[in-house]
């Protein structure tokens, strides 16, 4: 019985550091994302998704 209990306290912090490294991953590849298309979207880009 030690043994279950041990074993489902090493998956739930397994889980919760995979939640975090996602949540980590996730916000790095959206900076990357915002730093590589900003320089490359000028104004007038913006302007035909507001008329439609």
């Amino acid at each position: 019985m030690p043994y279950a209990i041990e074993q489902n306290r090493v998956e739930k912090e397994r889980l919760a550091n995979h939640r975090t490294t996602v949540m980590i991953g996730h916000k790095a590849s959206a900076m990357i994302h915002s730093i590589t298309t900003k320089p490359c979207r000028p104004s007038t880009y913006r302007k035909p998704s507001i008329i439609a």
